[in-house]
């Protein structure tokens, strides 16, 4: 009787277990079957070529669940050539032209994506300078145009742009950049391209009347020693600016001191010089330069030890 009682609670076991088990495979199996795969954006807008646009892969279950299989599925670009996406899900534009993305897992393919890449947008052009110093009446000025793009590129496209001047009285400028000055005012200097056109570059051109110097009275230069000096443009409306970088710098003794094509003098022996800065036939009044040798200063340690060695010394009692 008792084996009959063991066997049956063991059936009922077995068959508890079996129960649980045939459930919890059922749960499993329908939730392993994927049914579909969506992929989005669905409806992706335009890439531009060297930028990425991430995608995101989500997969419906037998069961009505969804979950992000982004990671875990097989992402496939039709055409590499024009964009490669890598397995997480990020698509990067290499050329022109169309290609499909799709998302594979388990024999379930989503439906496909068409991905347009299209060369990247220009969004604005700045010019440089910016702020051009004033422009010498008879002389020139080199601009630069920067174009900034979609895809958060930058790039020369100082020989593309359309370039204008406001007031072509005052001064010109070339399919290069380069502006002519004609006559005393102001213009504005602008770059378009693309229906984009820059920030206008306000463009002074004024009669330099005057060149001045500084430091005008400098202190004695060590040999081996540098000095700056600053080169002052006044002009004839008033204004005045720093002309260092436009004036051409002169040592009349480069075997005292040298200088450099932006005011830096060197000292190279005993003597003294004179430095001049000429812009346009226009020089500045020259200002004298003393070159001097180093001296040492006397060393204090042996009066210092004279003086402290005898302190040292113990009193003795007579």
């Amino acid at each position: 009787m008792k084996r009959k009682q063991v066997q049956f609670v063991f059936f009922c076991l077995a068959f508890v277990l079996l129960a649980v088990s045939t459930l919890f495979m059922s749960g499993c199996s329908s939730k392993s079957n994927l049914l579909s795969i969506a992929i989005t954006p669905s409806s992706q807008g335009n890439l531009a070529v060297g930028s990425t646009q991430q995608f995101k892969a989500t997969g419906t279950y037998a069961n009505n669940s969804t979950a992000d299989i982004s990671s875990q599925v097989t992402w496939v670009s039709s055409d590499t050539t024009v964009a490669t996406i890598s397995s997480t899900g990020s698509a990067t534009g290499v050329a022109v032209g169309n290609t499909n993305i799709t998302a594979t897992q388990l024999g379930v393919t989503s439906a496909t994506v068409r991905l347009v890449v299209v060369t990247a947008a220009l969004s604005s052009i700045a010019v440089k300078p910016a702020n051009p110093d004033n422009l010498e009446l008879g002389s020139s000025l080199q601009f630069t145009a920067i174009g900034s793009y979609s895809n958060n590129s930058t790039k020369d496209v100082t020989s593309q742009v359309t370039w204008i001047s406001s007031d072509t009285t005052i001064a010109t400028i070339s399919s290069a950049g380069l502006a002519s000055s004609l006559a005393v005012g102001s213009t504005n200097i602008t770059a378009a391209l693309s229906g984009i056109t820059s920030t206008p570059a306000i463009l002074l051109v004024a009669k330099l009347s005057s060149i001045a110097i500084t430091p005008s009275s400098p202190d004695n230069l060590a040999v081996g020693s540098k000095q700056l000096f600053t080169a002052l443009g006044t002009y004839e409306d008033g204004s005045i600016a720093d002309i260092r970088s436009l004036v051409t710098w002169t040592s009349s003794d480069t075997t005292i001191a040298t200088i450099s094509s932006v005011g830096l003098v060197t000292g190279v022996a005993d003597g003294s010089t004179n430095i001049t800065a000429t812009m346009l036939g226009i020089s500045s009044p020259p200002v004298t330069l003393s070159v001097v040798t180093p001296t040492s200063t006397p060393s204090t340690t042996s009066t210092s030890t004279a003086t402290t060695t005898p302190s040292a010394i113990p009193k003795t009692t007579p």
